[in-house]
């Protein structure tokens, strides 16, 4: 199912660094989609909704779900406030996370807000 590790190394793989602190691995939200759907009639639609999109693993999850799946039957809504990444003046992990966030939001020429990474 996935552990922070695999987690992070989908962001870095993604990202070229960790710029979210605590991601969740695209193959645990798979997972938990397919438990939800199991035993479910293959002709019903469902749409999972993520308010807390961050970089956008549930999408992701559910993409990938679709793939292995008979139809196409799941969609998702994925919701992210444009909140502002600030740079922190403390020295910890987070700082470095915060600051790999920047960098990537600033390559891509990008406001400096969580929605835009997941984008």
């Amino acid at each position: 199912m996935g552990d922070i590790l695999q987690a992070n190394a989908e962001i870095v793989e993604l990202f070229g660094k960790i710029v979210f602190s605590h991601p969740k691995p695209t193959s645990l939200v798979k997972y938990l989609i397919s438990c939800v759907l199991l035993g479910e009639q293959e002709e019903q639609a469902f749409i999972v909704m993520d308010f807390f999109s961050g970089s956008g693993t549930s999408g992701d999850a559910v993409c990938k779900y679709n793939l292995n799946s008979v139809k196409n039957r799941c969609k998702y809504i994925l919701v992210q406030i444009n909140e502002e990444i600030k740079p922190l003046s403390s020295s910890s992990k987070t700082t470095e996370i915060v600051s790999n966030a920047l960098c990537y939001l600033d390559s891509k020429h990008k406001p400096h807000n969580i929605a835009e990474i997941g984008k």
